[in-house]
């Protein structure tokens, strides 16, 4: 029963970093796509 518990915790964790670490990583791109428009704009 504990160790079913536990793993589910474990999996929840998983799943919240995943999605954090997903959107980040969209915000992410999007930052560097609008840095490199903006070079290239400046050039």
């Amino acid at each position: 029963m504990v160790m079913i518990y536990l793993a589910n915790m474990h999996h929840k964790v998983i799943s919240v970093c995943m999605v954090t670490h997903y959107r980040h990583g969209i915000h992410w791109n999007f930052f560097m796509l609008e840095l490199s428009l903006f070079i290239t704009d400046t050039k």
